[in-house]
């Protein structure tokens, strides 16, 4: 049985008044935290494949550790849609009774609701004006951003119970009323998905794109400023100092490998409009944005619905002029 009402999930979980949690991942960790917030029993969480994982105070379990529970429990299986037919049988063949499938839109709504309200997100791209983006709307009276611009939320509400409560005391405590909240995160541009589990189907998404060659070669010299990989470090031993010859052996480590896909804006400009709908994606364009910043960051006011404040240049951040001194600067660098 497919669930698609909250009225109708309690309805279900109260024959009984316990649940076993079948499943792993954001749409468990949102299901749990609901019923302990609805102070539902939980006897635990089961999964198919037994990682040793613990959540909540759980360890999770295979299945067929809780057969003894088949007629006393509501099994809760928590997937993803294309995975509802599958799960179901596997939970009914070990004998279970009582069983139910959290529908993906009742899990999206019941997510949106533990999570800070936000009504914009800069979703992306790095290297593309974001951090002048989050300068300039500081600024704005209207506005509410975070004090830091990356949360790398969507990395980090899988590892922990208590992620929307942490995300939102780190980020959104104390919201001025009447503040148009937003966020400003490339980390975003390939999660169409997650932003629109986390913040619902009325975010309006913003999307800043740069030539890709100038975006790429931007990165690059911010990596060599502070080396994410050892390989990128290893660049310094081998030209002994910076050198631009660096930039070909980057380019054929991560771009013409494919391994570094963010500058291919049409792939994940479609994933947000096919969640959002073409009316709530605004594409920014870098060169734009610097040569007429006015107008630019007129539309942007406008599209998420601020009075416009006069903005007569961009404020230049994040500039990136500087890379490590040698080998040894870049191995510290990657450490820190």
């Amino acid at each position: 049985m497919i669930v698609k009402t909250e009225e109708q999930l309690l309805a279900e979980v109260n024959k009984t008044g316990k649940v076993l949690v079948y499943g792993s991942g954001n749409i468990a960790r949102t299901m749990i935290r609901y019923f302990q917030k609805k102070e539902v029993a939980i006897e635990g969480i089961a999964v198919k494949k037994d990682v040793g994982e613990s959540m909540f105070g759980f360890e999770t379990k295979h299945l067929e550790n809780f057969t003894d529970l088949c007629e006393s429990v509501t099994v809760v299986i928590c997937t993803i849609s294309d995975a509802y037919d599958n799960n179901f049988s596997l939970v009914k063949n070990r004998g279970f009774q009582n069983i139910i499938i959290v529908d993906y839109e009742l899990y999206v709504d019941l997510s949106v609701a533990e999570n800070v309200h936000m009504d914009f997100l800069c979703a992306g791209f790095s290297k593309s004006g974001t951090t002048s983006l989050q300068t300039a709307f500081k600024k704005h009276p209207a506005i509410f951003l975070p004090k830091n611009k990356e949360s790398y939320y969507l990395n980090w509400r899988k590892n922990f119970d208590d992620a929307p409560e942490r995300f939102r005391k780190r980020y959104f405590d104390n919201i001025p009323e009447g503040k148009v909240v937003g966020n400003i995160e490339p980390s975003y541009h390939t999660r169409a998905k997650g932003a629109y589990e986390c913040f619902g189907r009325d975010l309006k998404i913003i999307l800043m794109m740069r030539n890709p060659i100038d975006a790429t070669y931007s990165n690059f010299k911010m990596l060599m400023k502070n080396p994410k990989e050892k390989k990128q470090a290893m660049y310094f031993k081998k030209h002994n100092a910076f050198n631009v010859d660096m930039f070909d052996n980057y380019m054929e480590d991560y771009i013409f490998n494919n391994k570094d896909k963010r500058y291919q804006y049409s792939k994940y400009v479609e994933q947000f409009v096919e969640v959002f709908g073409r009316d709530q994606v605004k594409l920014v364009f870098f060169e734009e944005l610097i040569q007429d910043p006015e107008t630019v960051l007129n539309d942007l006011q406008d599209y998420i619905g601020v009075p416009r404040k006069t903005y007569k240049k961009m404020p230049k951040s994040n500039a990136g002029k500087f890379v490590s001194k040698n080998y040894i600067s870049a191995r510290i660098n990657c450490k820190l």
